[in-house]
């Protein structure tokens, strides 16, 4: 009977931790999505030289929230620091939605 009830608890412990891990797992997906956009943006950034609705619109469609920090309006030369936020639901880690943010910089006319 002991045993029953020590596969019946440790079933109970497995099943937290593979959801803890699909949260991790879910969570680094997220941020690598998360990277290869600020990427993408800091090129633009690069090329266009300023932060424009456009961005703002494509980073609205896949979640994001775009907000440029330092130096919206930057000339040749000027670095331009935006953030790149999310808001996810975990399933385990905690009770409340977590908040991803990720912040860069962007060189205006530098790009390679």
């Amino acid at each position: 009977m002991a045993h029953k009830i020590a596969v019946m608890f440790s079933v109970i412990f497995v099943f937290q931790l593979l959801l803890m891990m699909g949260d991790i797992t879910a969570i680094q997906v997220i941020q690598s999505e998360m990277q290869a956009h600020a990427v993408t943006l800091v090129h633009e950034i690069a090329l266009k030289g300023r932060l424009d609705q456009a961005m703002m619109d494509r980073a609205a469609e896949r979640g994001y929230t775009l907000v440029c920090l330092v130096n919206c309006l930057p000339q040749f030369g000027d670095t331009l620091t935006f953030q790149l936020t999310i808001t996810y639901d975990p399933m385990v880690l905690s009770d409340q939605p977590l908040f991803l943010q990720l912040t860069r910089d962007a060189v205006v006319g530098v790009y390679y």
